[in-house]
């Protein structure tokens, strides 16, 4: 399955997809974000606990937009924004200390992001590559027939 033991997680805030990955695998973890959040990116990665001296190798982007056209991921993760922002006044307390452009999409769905990312992950996936999200309560269906219409 994991080929060259490289991994691409497309950000928007935290780092626990990173963590988790980079903590309990061999993999390289390659972190892109969107220059909004970079910095945020950074801060979190400097305040986490990775083992061994682990390091996540992280890079300003938009989704795809700076990454080489040669580069191939085993595993791309993404906990991309999910809740429209028609929900925005009824969400929970704890999940607004996040920034509002993690958070919030401008479809009606909350299923924008999957949109993009699905559309041009298979150019940068190895053969038997993996794409996983984080997805939002009753998503799930959507989800899958995104992957299914982008991916096949």
């Amino acid at each position: 399955m994991i080929n060259n033991n490289l991994v691409k997680d497309i950000t928007f805030n935290n780092t626990d997809i990173n963590n988790i990955l980079t903590n309990s695998t061999d993999v390289t973890n390659k972190g892109y974000n969107t220059s909004n959040f970079l910095n945020l990116l950074n801060s979190n990665i400097n305040k986490s606990e990775l083992k061994d001296n682990k390091l996540i190798n992280r890079f300003k982007s938009d989704i795809f937009s700076n990454v080489r056209e040669d580069e191939k991921f085993d595993i791309i993760v993404s906990n991309p924004p999910y809740i429209p922002r028609s929900e925005k006044i009824n969400i929970q307390k704890e999940v607004t200390f996040d920034p509002d452009l993690a958070l919030y999409t401008n479809d009606e769905k909350g299923l924008e992001f999957y949109e993009k990312i699905s559309k041009d992950a298979p150019k940068y996936l190895n053969e038997q590559g993996h794409l996983a999200f984080e997805i939002g309560m009753g998503q799930s269906e959507d989800v899958k027939n995104i992957l299914i219409k982008k991916i096949g």
